[in-house]
């Protein structure tokens, strides 16, 4: 739960810092990969948190690999 939280924050966050990306697959991708990055960078979250938002990034971005 602290994950998938810290991840929307961090779209709000990057959203109101006008870091907008492409709503159009597989660019999409880059935008998940960052918000879970950007996410994990909050000091409260368990390290076990932490780690799920980075694997989650790293999914993101493999199918983008694939496509490029």
């Amino acid at each position: 739960m602290q994950a998938c939280l810290a991840h929307e924050l961090a779209h709000a966050d990057r959203h109101a810092r006008q870091i907008d990306r492409p709503f159009e697959m597989p660019d999409s991708l880059l935008e998940e990969a960052e918000a879970s990055i950007h996410g994990s960078f909050l000091v409260s979250l368990e390290p076990s948190q932490r780690k799920l938002l980075i694997e989650d990034a790293r999914d993101q971005l493999d199918p983008w690999l694939l496509e490029r």
